[in-house]
């Protein structure tokens, strides 16, 4: 197995003290990975290609939609939507049969950051601000939600606060119903782009300008990819988007 050989090769390196922090651990095993199967090392890499969402954050907006389109809602993003106070834009606005609900991403391009409890505090007052003027909407059965989705983990502050506020969180390593954000990508081969060790840095950035933020839409052929991209590095991006999405690592 390309797994086992890896560990055991940087186990030996972190025993002679050849390797001597995470970051070096994660550049010779990324290495190692990308020359033996390209589509190992683009799932290896999922946390880093989150990062690479940026600097804006807007891609990861675009992206957090399209993870919510896959589970069933329509999903609008950057909409503007009054509140009682004042008047809100929210990153992506839900819909779902008799759910209406409102999702707001919080991005971060450095690993170790976390995504503190200050957060959902905020997102939730403007939840309540938007449900207060809406309130009339809601009659009967309609639900209301509302989401918090980041790329990194929550405080246990955080967990806590949205737990009692009925503030549905989406994180590395927290979800719904045990969900997180990482095996819901990887059980629905929701991988972004950022993941693709086959195409450079300026090249997955046209991608992400033209809205293709999902490895599938590569090869999913319903996208003119020819104003972008050369055909050949369009074909192997392909393959390697196939291969890295078709073979989840969790059970769904």
């Amino acid at each position: 197995m390309i797994v086992d050989a890896v560990v055991a090769y940087i186990s030996e390196q972190v025993r002679k003290g050849e390797t001597k922090n995470t970051k070096e651990i994660y550049s010779r095993a990324f290495a190692m990975l990308k020359s033996q199967r390209r589509s190992v090392a683009a799932r290896y890499s999922l946390k880093h290609a989150l990062f690479a969402l940026g600097p804006s954050g807007f891609p990861f907006e675009k992206y957090a939609a399209r993870l919510f389109d896959s589970i069933g809602y329509t999903t609008q993003v950057g909409v503007i939507v009054p509140g009682k106070c004042v008047t809100h834009e929210v990153d992506v606005v839900l819909t779902k049969g008799d759910v209406h609900g409102f999702a707001e991403c919080k991005f971060h391009n450095m690993p170790g950051t976390t995504c503190n409890v200050k957060t959902p505090l905020y997102v939730f007052a403007r939840f309540e601000d938007i449900c207060e003027r809406e309130g009339k909407r809601f009659k009967g059965n309609r639900q209301r939600e509302g989401w918090l989705v980041t790329n990194t983990r929550f405080t246990d502050d955080a967990l806590a606060y949205g737990s009692c506020a009925g503030l549905k969180l989406i994180g590395w390593n927290t979800g719904p119903l045990g969900e997180s954000l990482e095996r819901l990508i990887d059980a629905r081969g929701l991988h972004p782009v950022t993941c693709l060790t086959s195409l450079k840095k300026e090249q997955v950035h046209r991608l992400l300008a033209a809205d293709v933020v999902l490895c599938q839409d590569l090869f999913r052929g319903n996208i003119d990819f020819t104003p972008l991209l050369p055909a050949k590095t369009i074909a192997k991006a392909s393959a390697e988007a196939m291969e890295l999405c078709k073979h989840p690592t969790y059970a769904t």
